[in-house]
């Protein structure tokens, strides 16, 4: 299952909070799942931390690309557009550590009543040591001080991380309300 926690993004110090505050969320559809969890986080291994800043600014399209085929995104990302996409962000912050971009994270939408939060990607080997944690914390913060009421917070999460998004109030909320998606082309 090393697999699975890999990709949840939560720092393995922080398990006994982790699992305390979803399974409580989960309880009703996922107990199982929760006591799963519960073993796994146990065996955690903390990696030393590392010395890093988050920088408010776009990666730079050889950095995003990089990151982007760092964690296996290359077959769905088209990346002779992606300078555009990134130049139409509303919001991006970048992970750095000894001068190399190891993380990044951005906002998109219209800046008033939908933000959806995108590409948080942080590299393999920077992994469990709280980037992707502050990437995301430092976004939130964004939308917190910039959107209006009632605006509309959205993002796709991966395989495995719905649980790490949950902590800040990311909600599934199927059956009742679900998103859909197409990809081009059309």
């Amino acid at each position: 299952m090393l697999g699975a926690r890999r990709r949840t993004g939560i720092e393995p110090s922080a398990h006994g909070d982790f699992m305390q505050k979803n399974c409580m969320i989960m309880r009703n559809k996922r107990i199982d799942f929760c006591r799963f969890r519960a073993e796994e986080y146990k065996n955690w291994t903390v990696k030393p931390s590392v010395n890093y800043k988050i920088v408010e600014r776009a990666p730079t399209p050889d950095e995003y690309r990089n990151l982007c085929v760092s964690v296996g995104w290359e077959s769905v990302m088209n990346f002779d557009v992606a300078p555009k996409a990134i130049e139409n962000s509303l919001y991006a912050v970048v992970a750095v550590q000894d001068e190399q971009t190891v993380g990044m994270g951005r906002i998109v939408g219209d800046g008033a009543i939908v933000y959806y939060v995108q590409d948080i990607a942080v590299s393999p080997k920077y992994q469990k040591r709280g980037i992707g944690t502050k990437i995301l914390d430092t976004l939130m913060e964004y939308i917190k001080t910039h959107a209006p009421e009632k605006a509309f917070i959205g993002l796709f999460a991966a395989e495995g991380t719905v649980p790490f998004y949950e902590q800040y109030g990311f909600k599934d909320y199927s059956p009742s309300m679900t998103g859909i998606f197409r990809v081009t082309p059309i």
